[in-house]
């Protein structure tokens, strides 16, 4: 059965052989096989890209990056109080990586 899930990805220029290869693993990984990728251009994305699978949306943009940076500090500013913030933004920054 064909998965019935359509994703876009917007991106400055057209994703490579290999780049297209990563988005199709990862799609056929988190939601199975039959997805159909559409490439649209736009260019307020950078050097990074946006993808759209259904109501989910991977932003990889710098603005995308940079708001789950923000929500990270805002989530380690209400852990443990706010007497030593430092190590607490280490430890959490140590593994962190945009999603």
């Amino acid at each position: 059965m064909t998965n019935e899930l359509k994703a876009y990805l917007y991106s400055k220029t057209k994703p490579t052989a290999s780049q297209e290869q990563k988005i199709n693993d990862f799609l056929s990984k988190k939601y199975g096989e039959g997805i159909v990728v559409s490439w649209k251009e736009d260019v307020n994305t950078g050097d990074g890209f946006r993808l759209e699978v259904g109501q989910e949306v991977y932003d990889w943009t710098k603005e995308g990056r940079l708001s789950q940076f923000k929500e990270l500090l805002q989530s380690v500013k209400g852990q443990k109080g706010n007497d030593n913030i430092i190590p607490l933004i280490k430890e959490n920054l140590k593994d962190w990586t945009p999603k």
